[in-house]
């Protein structure tokens, strides 16, 4: 498996990560039923090295986090220490 460093991501990544940084629940949407289309990595990471589901945590977007965490593939990772540390003790991901 290749780690790729924030300049190494393609623009949908790019677009991806900084949509879920401003909470743009629409672009993330978009990114991900284009994600057959235009290559996307929905693990990919940000120049601190957190993931998009991270950043959505990071900014207690519960809807955000729902969303993502319905997508095949997706890792939790740090997620959920990210939560406990915010304080976040129910998101509803059925």
């Amino acid at each position: 498996m290749t780690i790729k460093t924030y300049d190494m991501l393609n623009p949908q990544e790019r677009k991806f990560l900084e949509a879920a940084e401003l909470g743009d629940k629409p672009t993330i949407a978009s990114c991900l039923e284009q994600r057959h289309q235009l290559p996307l990595n929905v693990n990919a990471v940000d120049c601190m090295g957190r993931t998009a589901i991270e950043i959505a945590v990071d900014n207690e977007n519960n809807e955000l986090v729902e969303l993502l965490l319905q997508q095949d593939g997706i890792r939790i990772g740090n997620a959920l220490l990210c939560a406990i540390r915010e304080g976040i003790t129910s998101i509803d991901y059925s």
